[in-house]
């Protein structure tokens, strides 16, 4: 996988995330909703892929196809989920909380501190939720940030980013990986890892693009609409 063809997927779902609001689903059964423009193929209770519109109620294990278009999931708990074009994936929920298999493209996250979020890729598995001993160090003095991060996966490899927080990344034989704010790791489909961090060696386009996620993410937190 192409780093330029990542960091161009980074930069469209950055700014689908830019300016976020949450639907709450109170029918029963219903985990949240889905919101397209273009073309997006959905895939549920039928087990028929059908075009979505442009909103869609989120059932469980629903299968999400993403051709010329862009699909953003908004989950209960304070969750959304970017997908890009071409991309696929798959959300579920069960006891342990939200899931999602994320079989090609490009997904980005932001997770509120109260809540998380598994994604299953072809090479790992990614755990996102906050510690609960840092909340409980953190609560009185300054309230916890949210989770925000991409992942990118093909058949060779996974990339996951950190954008805001820490991440929790499973690499078989090698046991669970975490990393933190500005930070990436990339599994490979035989298992080995690399981790990278975003500064003064990254490429230029890395820091200009961290530099102006920053100033966005401190617009979205003086936003009265932001979670």
């Amino acid at each position: 996988m192409k780093k330029q063809k990542f960091v161009v997927s980074l930069l469209v779902s950055v700014f689908i995330l830019a300016s976020i609001s949450f639907v709450h689903a109170g029918e029963s059964g219903v985990l949240g909703e889905i919101r397209t423009s273009g073309v997006v193929l959905i895939k549920s209770t039928s087990d028929k892929w059908m075009r979505s519109g442009t909103t869609y109620p989120l059932i469980n294990d629903t299968t999400i196809r993403t051709r010329k278009g862009l699909a953003s999931i908004y989950l209960k708990d304070l969750i959304r989920v970017d997908l890009s074009q071409n991309t696929t994936a798959v959300v579920n929920a069960g006891r342990e909380g939200y899931g999602i298999t994320l079989t090609n493209g490009t997904m980005a996250f932001n997770v509120s501190p109260s809540a998380s979020l598994s994604v299953k890729t072809t090479s790992t598995s990614i755990f996102i939720e906050t510690d609960n001993e840092g909340l409980e160090q953190t609560i009185s003095s300054e309230s916890p940030k949210n989770i925000l991060g991409v992942i990118s996966t093909g058949d060779k490899e996974t990339e996951i980013r950190s954008i805001s927080g820490s991440l929790s990344v499973a690499v078989s034989g090698s046991g669970t990986k975490s990393i933190d704010t500005g930070e990436s790791i990339m599994v490979a489909a035989d298992n080995t890892y690399k981790v990278a961090r975003m500064g003064k060696n990254a490429p230029e386009r890395e820091r200009d693009l961290g530099a102006t996620w920053e100033c966005k993410e401190k617009r979205r937190r003086q936003s009265p609409h932001s979670f």
